[in-house]
């Protein structure tokens, strides 16, 4: 049964990232994003590209609401192949004026505050993550040529490349996990891409 964004039982696909200096991997920013704000793309040391499995739906409330409020907003805990929960807009939803991108972002339960090894501990959708960085990346290679991008030319030149193997390297293991990842139309007629089980 669907509740909200997503159904208990079904799996996702979410791409995390971590980045030179942030052992913790708990921020997180995507690449593209990162670059345009002078952090370099490719600082990026590891893509790891996951399944999620949703195990409980709850209404929750958002962080602005009154205390004893009505919850009205969905949240949900999801688990990975190693049993490992993971939040999303759990137990409290959380929206800016403009976006609702908390809707695609998964945390990590519990972080290991010293990992051996570096750790993802945020994730997003990876259909909107590539949907997004595959639309910024030739609207970034038109951008880099006009005068108001004059500044940020070189930056953009940059980070392009890394862009491009983080696209590359996410069908991969998507692929390797038994995902395509196919052009879909919306109702409204507009592209947008859709990670599929084989």
């Amino acid at each position: 049964m669907k509740t909200g964004r997503f159904s208990v039982g079904e799996t996702l696909l979410t791409i995390g990232f971590v980045w030179e200096g942030n052992n913790k991997g708990s921020l997180y920013r995507r690449p593209y994003q990162a670059g345009l704000f002078g952090i370099d793309v490719a600082a990026v040391v590891k893509i790891e590209v996951m399944e999620l499995t949703v195990v409980e739906h709850h209404k929750v409330p958002s962080e602005f609401d009154d205390e004893g409020a009505t919850p009205t907003y969905d949240g949900y805990v999801l688990k990975d192949k190693d049993g490992n929960r993971w939040l999303n807009q759990y137990p409290y939803a959380s929206y800016s004026q403009t976006s609702d991108h908390n809707n695609r972002v998964f945390r990590r339960y519990s972080v290991d505050k010293n990992p051996e090894q570096p750790t993802v501990n945020c994730t997003e959708l990876l259909d909107s993550f590539l949907d997004d960085v595959e639309s910024a990346i030739p609207q970034l290679e038109q951008k880099m040529h006009t005068a108001a991008f004059k500044s940020a030319r070189q930056g953009i030149k940059q980070m392009l490349p890394s862009l491009k193997a983080i696209v590359r390297e996410a069908y991969l293991q998507a692929g390797a996990l038994g995902y395509d990842i196919l052009t879909t139309r919306t109702e409204c007629g507009f592209a947008r891409l859709e990670c599929v089980k084989r």
